[in-house]
């Protein structure tokens, strides 16, 4: 299950990259190869932070709770190849 700050972080960043296109698509400028590689960095990266703060906002809840924990997919996917 998802915690509302995350979905409301979500929505915030999309909201904001929606505003950025708009604004764009008045004033289309043309992109450097360059500029779409760091852009796609960066949002991988970001995407790899949002996953992990919200994989260990999972783990944090279930020691709370004293829930027994359940594997996450990349988990087992890394206990696999660390085998």
């Amino acid at each position: 299950m998802m915690q509302p700050i995350t979905i409301l972080g979500l929505t915030l960043t999309l909201a904001m990259l929606f505003l950025r296109y708009r604004i764009a698509r008045s004033r289309p400028r043309r992109r450097r190869p360059r500029h779409i590689v760091m852009l796609v960095k960066v949002l991988l990266l970001a995407l790899i932070a949002w996953l992990t703060v919200s994989s260990n906002l999972a783990h944090m809840l279930d020691n709370a709770d004293g829930t027994p924990h359940q594997p996450t997919a990349l988990e087992r996917v890394v206990a696999f190849l660390s085998k």
